[in-house]
């Protein structure tokens, strides 16, 4: 078990993803190219083999709102 915050973040990093997570992610920061910065896949179904059916939680990190959104 780590000991640090770093340390699970580094060990989790290491783990493979599903590749539908990864083509997701991908797809989802190639929606906002000019403000994505990061797609963190979460949840519940983040260590299920089997994805059909279920939901997928992510997180899309942007530089700015406005970058990403528009004014509003």
């Amino acid at each position: 078990m780590p000991s640090h915050l770093s340390d699970l973040v580094r060990e989790e990093l290491l783990l493979a993803a599903d590749p539908r997570a990864v083509a997701m992610a991908d797809a989802l920061a190639a929606r906002y190219p000019a403000a994505a910065r990061a797609v963190l896949f979460y949840g519940s179904c983040l260590r299920e083999a089997h994805l059909d059916g279920l939901m997928l939680d992510f997180y899309l990190i942007v530089s700015d709102y406005a970058a990403a959104y528009g004014k509003g």
